[in-house]
């Protein structure tokens, strides 16, 4: 996550553009394959082409970068089992924001980050044991952090700054499915979260969530 900067450091609005240009284009690509995977479900469902798991969670991140902060939000991801012939084999999509909030007593002023991911990769998931389904995932994309500041002091900080930065990150993890009926399972799933971060240098995060999957 961002850590705290003077108003003085805010970025240029070319550069401020430069830095959000990756993101916008991801977001076509992942917009664009997320509509074409929902467009085509039903025709391959029909012909037992393809299978779908769409998820839906509450989700935790901590950051190790100082100071250490607890972050919650939400995680929904999009995954797709194309192949009879290897029906462990997918492809998913996956986005989240983690958001967590605190007070510089010396600087009177507070600090409000948020993280969002919009990430995409191969997923493999296990054989069924009973009702529990183990997986596991490699995703590669966009982590968007953005600190926002305010404070007492309106000529200083405008009442409120905004510092955004868009970097790649990469997100290594898995987790278990536990069957509820035939098309819905609970699911717990975790990950380790790497990108560049802004001032700190590298950073390396884990995310973790939790929620329910729809199969069809």
């Amino acid at each position: 996550m961002l850590r705290s900067r003077k108003p003085a450091e805010a970025l240029p609005l070319s550069l401020a553009h430069s830095l959000f240009e990756p993101l916008r284009r991801w977001l076509r690509v992942w917009s664009a394959y997320a509509m074409l995977l929902l467009a085509s479900a039903p025709v391959l469902a029909q012909q037992g082409m393809t299978s779908y798991e769409a998820y839906g969670g509450a989700a935790y991140g901590r950051s190790f970068s100082e100071p250490t902060a607890n972050a919650y939000g939400w995680n929904v991801s999009l995954a797709q089992y194309p192949y009879d012939s290897h029906p462990w084999v997918g492809g998913k999509i996956d986005a989240s924001g983690v958001f967590d909030s605190r007070s510089e007593p010396v600087a009177e002023v507070t600090l409000k980050d948020s993280t969002y991911t919009f990430l995409a990769g191969p997923v493999v998931r296990m054989p069924r044991a009973r009702k529990v389904r183990p997986f596991a995932h490699l995703l590669l994309g966009t982590v968007l952090e953005r600190t926002t500041v305010t404070g007492p002091d309106a000529a200083v900080f405008r009442s409120s700054l905004q510092v955004s930065q868009a970097v790649f990150g990469t997100a290594v993890g898995g987790g278990l499915d536990l069957a509820l009926t035939p098309r819905l399972s609970a699911r717990a799933q975790g990950d380790w979260l790497t990108y560049r971060e802004n001032e700190s240098g590298r950073a390396n995060n884990p995310r973790v969530s939790a929620g329910l999957v729809l199969k069809f």
